[in-house]
């Protein structure tokens, strides 16, 4: 039976979007938040489950004021269908602008799930990749499975086919027990896991076939990587044309992607 979804309830649309933080829209006037996490682990906390997932990053240069580092969010909740059933729904959060600090620490978590809270109620802050806490590996959600070559792989049942594409989960980036064994084992809860590297590029994060195909539209891949790099303490700096443009009194928005390898 086709599923139908419920619209949510005001009361949870009053949680998640009723801040001023969720709909920042951008400009140096705009209200700073310290750490979003902070305050969506707060304002989530009515929910038995949850996932905020950093959508989209932005970096606006402004020659004559302080450049404006924002942030975009995903929100996966849990909602219900017609029949009383269990399902999730995701919804984007509005532009947030963040402080500098808080965007370099997430230059390499584009696509990365940065809190969680999973059904036993513990939260989350270590970026991990978006679905393995709470849906990849449970067997409410899917099986694994395995293929031709004898490999095993997540695959979600029928109902939530959906949830491949919302986690950035392709055909030619299935999740293999290999990777979310050595996750569970060796990172979870203690240190970001960005998966093993193909090509030079990481499985999730900043840069990533995964991150990619969640957010194709993504302002931060666009090119920022022409005029903002990576320092070796892990914040950004200017490429030099980009520091050219600036002395010649111009004012540029620039939006890339930073990615890396493990």
């Amino acid at each position: 039976m086709k599923i139908q979804y419920i619209q949510y309830l005001s009361a949870a649309f009053l949680v998640v979007f009723s801040s001023m933080f969720l709909t920042s829209c951008g400009g140096s006037s705009d209200k700073v938040v310290k750490d979003p996490v902070d305050n969506y682990t707060r304002d989530l906390g009515k929910y038995k489950t949850y996932s905020v997932i950093l959508h989209d990053m932005d970096l606006e240069e402004n020659t004559f004021s302080s450049d404006v580092h924002k942030h975009q969010y995903k929100f996966i909740l849990p909602a219900k269908d017609t029949t009383g059933g269990k399902i999730v729904r995701d919804s984007l959060s509005g532009w947030v602008v963040v402080p500098e600090k808080t965007f370099n620490k997430n230059l390499d978590n584009m696509g990365m799930e940065l809190v969680s809270k999973n059904e036993d109620g513990k939260v989350s802050k270590i970026p991990s990749p978006p679905g393995y806490n709470n849906y990849v590996g449970n067997k409410r959600y899917g099986s694994w499975q395995t293929n031709s070559s004898g490999n095993s792989f997540w695959a979600f049942y029928g109902q939530y086919a959906f949830m491949s594409s919302m986690f950035g989960m392709m055909n030619n980036r299935p999740i293999y027990r290999s990777s979310y064994n050595d996750y569970n084992r060796n990172y979870r809860g203690s240190r970001p896991y960005y998966g093993t590297t193909t090509g030079g590029k990481r499985a999730y994060g900043t840069g990533s076939a995964a991150s990619n195909s969640m957010n194709s539209k993504s302002r931060f891949k666009s090119n920022v990587a022409s005029k903002v790099g990576r320092s070796s303490s892990g914040s950004y700096t200017r490429s030099s044309s980009s520091r050219s443009s600036r002395s010649s009194g111009s004012s540029s928005r620039s939006r890339s992607s930073s990615g890396g390898g493990k």
